[in-house]
């Protein structure tokens, strides 16, 4: 290998190691760690972005991708150390123009302010919260002063999540979805008889259920877990450690279709090949991309009439005598039930 391409790699992946561990902690506070130790916690991720800030941002990297222009194209544009030379110099420009204590600063909010909507959330008290969305978007727009202007200020936090996308392009598409679905929804809400009922389903039941789809689409445990936290999410340590939450509601099945829409994310990460670990393209390329996955499980394939005939026999022994009257094809109807929420987890497919 190249010197330079090897030295490259090393210092990649160390950055890579320190976001990793500051992954693990952020999994941690939303699945393990004790309430009171949330204002140390803010502190300690704090410190480990600025550090992995820091180490991504030096000179050294952008020498190194600037003198590796004649690896890069001398190489197929889509090769991984083609890919890797240019997705490191891109990230590396974005990331030169951020101080590194105003990404702690963003970090360290971003921890304390999770701690404080969980307490928000329980309490139904927006008004608690508010403060720390005020602290956001502060942050953000000191963020935002950065970069040059762009044709519109989110531009630049889109391409975050979206590289290379506009504004613009994503309000057509919503445009153009919102003249079909209105109508649609207006027409169907409510048309659907067949109804899950509330219960109870108690907790042990649906972690075995969502085990059992999970499994079916591809879960192991020897490279995945499970595990409960207020908001679910999927955190991906590496392509073998993929750590998978849900919640459990005693009188909804909520967390079947949690478990199917996170695994979607799991298995998308489980996939990237181990020659990418440690470095910036061993993940998901974009936001749009990986909701793509998980929504394609939750929805195309779990609440699809082959999965439900598939797993009823499953629910009806989960759940002795709750559901013992509903047939695969209700179950089915059920599921696929168009009612708007303000709750977007628990969102249908067409709302």
């Amino acid at each position: 290998m190249d010197e330079r391409l090897a030295e490259l790699r090393h210092r990649l992946g160390e950055v890579s190691d320190l976001r990793t561990a500051l992954s693990l902690l952020d999994w941690d506070q939303m699945v393990m760690m004790p309430p009171a130790g949330a204002a140390v916690r803010a502190h300690r991720v704090a410190t480990l972005e600025r550090v992995a800030h820091e180490r991504f941002s030096d000179d050294r990297i952008g020498e190194l991708v600037e003198d590796l222009r004649d690896v890069e194209e001398s190489l197929p544009y889509d090769s991984d150390d083609a890919s890797l030379i240019r997705v490191t110099r891109r990230d590396w420009e974005k990331t030169r123009r951020v101080p590194p204590d105003l990404a702690a600063a963003q970090t360290q909010a971003a921890s304390e302010g999770v701690e404080a909507w969980v307490v928000a959330r329980e309490n139904d008290d927006y008004a608690s919260f508010r403060p720390w969305l005020d602290l956001h978007l502060e942050l953000k727009h000191e963020y935002l002063a950065c970069f040059e202007p762009a044709d519109e200020p989110y531009d630049i936090l889109l391409d975050d999540y979206e590289p290379g996308m506009r504004t613009a392009e994503v309000r057509e598409v919503f445009d153009r979805l919102r003249e079909k679905l209105v109508p649609l929804i207006a027409e169907t809400a409510g048309t659907v008889s067949a109804d899950i009922g509330a219960g109870p389903f108690p907790e042990a039941g649906q972690r075995e259920l969502g085990l059992a789809a999970m499994t079916a689409f591809g879960y192991d445990s020897e490279s995945f877990r499970l595990d409960s936290t207020v908001h679910p999410f999927c955190s991906s340590l590496g392509t073998a450690d993929i750590r998978v939450t849900t919640r459990f509601h005693e009188h909804d099945l909520e967390s079947l279709f949690s478990c199917m829409h996170e695994i979607g994310h799991g298995l998308y990460e489980h996939g990237v090949s181990p020659a990418l670990e440690r470095t910036p393209l061993g993940a998901g390329c974009s936001s749009g991309l990986h909701e793509s996955q998980s929504r394609l499980w939750e929805n195309v394939i779990g609440r699809s009439l082959p999965f439900c005939r598939w797993i009823h026999p499953r629910l009806t022994a989960a759940f002795p005598g709750a559901l013992d009257s509903l047939t695969p094809e209700q179950f089915h109807r059920a599921v696929n039930k168009v009612q708007p929420s303000y709750i977007r987890v628990e969102a249908d497919e067409v709302t």
